[in-house]
C-alpha cells in the first residue's frame, strides 16, 4: 500500500464542538484583535460553527470559525480564521458576513 493511500493528501477541516475550549479561545482572540485594529467594542454572542484542520507539515490547528457577535445590542455574524501559534492564537481574517438580530442591551 502507497502512502498516498494512508495519508488524505489533501486533508479537510472537521466539525468540532460548539463549546469547546480551544474553540471559544480562538472566537475571543479573533474579536479582540478586531476590536483593537477597528475600535469596535464587539462582545461575542456565540459560536454558530467551527472547523479545525491541523497542518501536519506546519505542526499547527487552523480553526474556521463563524460567529454571532453584538455591538449596541445589534447582532452581527461574522466570519474568521484563527491559527493557533506558538503562545498564542492568531487571528489572519475577521469579516462581517450578515445582520441577524437586534438583542437587548
Amino acid at each position: 500500500m502507497s502512502c498516498s493511500m494512508i495519508l488524505d493528501p489533501q486533508p479537510r477541516p472537521v466539525k468540532v464542538p460548539l463549546d469547546d475550549p480551544e474553540i471559544v479561545t480562538a472566537a475571543r482572540e479573533a474579536i479582540e484583535d478586531f476590536n483593537e485594529d477597528m475600535g469596535t467594542h464587539l462582545r461575542l454572542v456565540r459560536v454558530l460553527e467551527a472547523n479545525e484542520w491541523f497542518s501536519p507539515i506546519r505542526s499547527r490547528h487552523y480553526y474556521y470559525l463563524t460567529l454571532e457577535a453584538a455591538d449596541a445590542g445589534v447582532v452581527r455574524v461574522y466570519k474568521t480564521e484563527v491559527v493557533e501559534g506558538l503562545q498564542s492564537m492568531i487571528p489572519q481574517s475577521f469579516h462581517h458576513v450578515g445582520d441577524y438580530k437586534s438583542v437587548e442591551a
